[in-house]
């Protein structure tokens, strides 16, 4: 989904800015987004978790709240351009050099272990839904590789959200 031909890439840009100029950054995550969300449910959707695609409701219509404000703000333009170049390393690195992520939570994400029998990355203990613990989720999918995608997820303490 990156590089010259993604979606978020050259090519999505071009073909997206011409049927929506002012709205094509919003179009492009969102359908990044729904794909990423549809892949990873395919694949591993833990019951009674969470994960970076699959949030609880409140927190799902908070974020579609504030969606298209978000994708206003430079910082988010600068993310979006950054990882459409897959030569500027993998998503800790992005993260860090956008100031998404600090020295203790890259240290989290190092100490989690994929199970062989599983594509699911569990965040250790009971979670609560924070900003910790999404730079958590997002950075755990650094663990994955092409020929096999892992998929984080938490299991939040019900006082959490």
């Amino acid at each position: 989904m990156v590089g010259y031909k993604g979606v978020l890439g050259t090519m999505g840009r071009t073909v997206i800015t011409r049927g929506m100029p002012r709205t094509q950054h919003l179009a492009r995550a969102r359908i990044v987004f729904s794909v990423a969300k549809e892949r990873c449910r395919q694949i591993f959707a833990p019951s009674g978790c969470i994960t970076l695609w699959q949030l609880p409701a409140e927190t799902e219509r908070a974020f579609s709240d504030h969606w298209s404000i978000w994708l206003k703000q430079q910082w988010v333009l600068d993310f979006v351009e950054s990882i459409k170049e897959p030569d500027l390393g993998g998503i800790i690195t992005q993260m860090d050099r956008l100031d998404m992520i600090d020295e203790s939570q890259i240290s989290k994400v190092n100490q989690l272990r994929r199970s062989s029998d599983s594509p699911g990355v569990q965040l250790p203990g009971f979670r609560e839904l924070n900003n910790e613990t999404l730079c958590l989720l997002a950075a755990g999918f650094s663990l994955g590789s092409k020929e096999g995608l892992v998929i984080p997820y938490a299991r939040l303490d019900s006082s959490g959200y």
